[in-house]
């Protein structure tokens, strides 16, 4: 079947079904520079030598992609499993334990006496429900408000203490996320696995942007978690993702906040996911404006159930834009960094007006500070270069590709694997 390019009327290809769609560009401006002006070829299956076809049916055309639900993708475990998400909540009684046993309630009374360490306990039960919550203890010298504020910190993972200008030691919720992050960590019970497994499903936005929006909202860097693949940007996917000790009570609460991301059936695991840890991805896919006869498909579709395919690796490899992956690929292989770093930033083809005002700036005036200023916030491996070119200092380009995610780094350097495989 055929139906890799789609051709319309006017003889103009949308390759992906990237034709324009007024929804997914309001408020955005459309670069009209023509290619050549940017010294860039377009992406299409010749380009990346996709050129057989074993089928010998009439072509026809079709469109992939109008609508991002016309892409459905579901990853498919080692073990065969088509991943699928099901369930929001997190397991039963897997919150970081903050059980009181018999041994830390004698060592409070030792601490505060008996009829102090009961109401405070008492209060407790019901402080994580109260956000503003604050219990007070009067200890008689600094050695017990030390003692005291290492057993609030022993007994309670989401919970902080501080000793305030009148020396009274007052507990409450942990104020800052990142406290809280780290005491979650160190209170990590000893037989609960390290990593929370859980799955990711995601409308219209790439597993890196994703995971980044994700990241922000639990407070947990992009780098923090691992996955066996990328998934379509266009698309309603669904896949497997671990991150190193994050409870699940914890990254369930981005469910209802954040459009088009939603994570659940979680599970904690011994190990990480990496990249490859799957047996491959189930698609859905719709074919919308058919002009052809029910004939011409049902002929096309017997002959692909009878020939196959050539095992090509497909578009989505070498990415949707005009400066394709494998390019930069192989300017990392060849350890010719500036140029990965250029290829990365540089104007593209049919990107948002407010992206390549960014790019074309920067390549320009190679002004860090004000690319960063500039950038759009959905540019998220760009951002994450551009930082480190300021850290690093702007002619450092290996060690800005280093603040890049490893995972994308392999993502660039397997799009030319998958190049030299389609020769």
């Amino acid at each position: 079947m055929s139906s890799k390019k789609q051709k319309t009327n006017g003889g103009s290809y949308h390759r992906g079904g990237r034709r324009f769609d007024p929804r997914e560009n309001k408020g955005k401006g459309r670069d009209e520079t023509p290619p050549e002006a940017r010294n860039v070829t377009p992406v299409d299956e010749t380009t990346v030598n996709i050129r057989c076809f074993l089928g010998k049916s009439e072509p026809f055309t079709g469109i992939l992609k109008q609508r991002f639900q016309d892409f459905i993708v579901n990853e498919i475990d080692p073990q065969g499993n088509v991943v699928h998400l099901t369930n929001l909540n997190p397991p039963e009684n897997t919150d970081i334990s903050e059980e009181i046993t018999p041994e830390l309630r004698q060592e409070a009374i030792q601490l505060v006496g008996e009829p102090k360490a009961t109401e405070f306990f008492a209060a407790m039960e019901k402080a994580e429900a109260e956000p503003k919550f604050k219990f007070t203890f009067e200890p008689a010298d600094k050695d017990a408000r030390t003692s005291l504020h290492k057993f609030i910190k022993k007994c309670y993972s989401k919970f902080s203490s501080e000793t305030n200008g009148d020396r009274v030691v007052v507990v409450h919720q942990s104020k800052d996320r990142r406290v809280r992050r780290a005491e979650e960590t160190r209170g990590w019970p000893a037989d609960r696995p390290k990593y929370l497994q859980f799955t990711l499903y995601k409308e219209n936005k790439d597993t890196t942007d994703a995971l980044d929006t994700l990241g922000n909202f639990s407070n947990n860097k992009l780098t923090s978690f691992s996955f066996a693949g990328t998934k379509d940007k266009r698309g309603c996917t669904a896949q497997r993702v671990t991150i190193f000790k994050v409870p699940a009570e914890s990254m369930s609460e981005v469910n209802g906040k954040l459009y088009g991301i939603r994570v659940g059936d979680f599970k904690y695991v011994e190990n990480q996911l990496r990249l490859g840890d799957l047996s491959g991805n189930r698609f859905a896919i719709t074919v919308r404006d058919l002009r052809v006869s029910d004939e011409v498909i049902l002929e096309a579709v017997n002959q692909l159930k009878t020939t196959g395919f050539v095992n090509y690796y497909g578009l989505q490899r070498f990415g949707s834009g005009s400066i394709p992956n494998n390019k930069i690929g192989l300017a990392l292989l060849q350890c010719e960094w500036e140029k990965a770093v250029n290829l990365i930033l540089d104007p593209r083809e049919n990107e948002s007006e407010d992206s390549n005002l960014f790019r074309t700036f920067f390549k320009e005036t190679g002004n860090v500070e004000g690319a960063l200023a500039r950038i759009p916030r959905y540019l998220h491996i760009e951002r994450m270069l551009l930082n480190g070119l300021r850290n690093s200092g702007p002619k450092a380009f290996i060690n800005a590709l280093g603040f890049i995610p490893r995972v994308t780094r392999m993502m660039y350097t397997h799009s030319y694997q998958s190049y030299i495989w389609n020769l």
